[in-house]
């Protein structure tokens, strides 16, 4: 009877060194949401931007397009949604003969946690003539 007593009455739960590394693993977890959230959030705008010019242009002759057409759209696209500017300085077009390639390629550099930067690559790429 004596060791079901000591069984029952045996402390249970989180140590303070346990409770400590949780507390920093989700404050890691928070800090990474809030740096990075906005820049993937950002990246998906320009997906969303590009598809909705593909969608634009789909049935035209690509051809006779300017590439300066295109660029004003998509910038009325990144205004509209408060996209970074060095954004839009990334966009490329690139002609073929059965290709009209949109591109933005671009990296972003931000502050992690004191002297940690973290350097983001976002590679966007769609076939306007398709």
């Amino acid at each position: 009877m004596k060791t079901l007593y000591k069984i029952r009455c045996q402390q249970t739960g989180m140590t303070m060194y346990g409770m400590m590394f949780v507390l920093v693993v989700i404050g890691f977890v928070a800090t990474a949401a809030v740096k990075l959230g906005p820049h993937y959030m950002d990246n998906h705008v320009v997906q969303s931007a590009m598809d909705s010019v593909h969608t634009d242009y789909t049935g035209a002759n690509m051809q006779e397009i300017k590439d300066s057409d295109i660029k004003q759209k998509l910038n009325g696209y990144f205004q509209v949604n408060m996209v970074d500017n060095t954004i839009e300085k990334a966009v490329k077009i690139t002609r073929d003969k059965q290709k009209v390639i949109l591109s933005i390629n671009y990296e972003i550099r931000t502050n992690f946690i004191s002297n940690i930067d973290i350097v983001l690559v976002f590679n966007n790429e769609v076939d306007l003539a398709k």
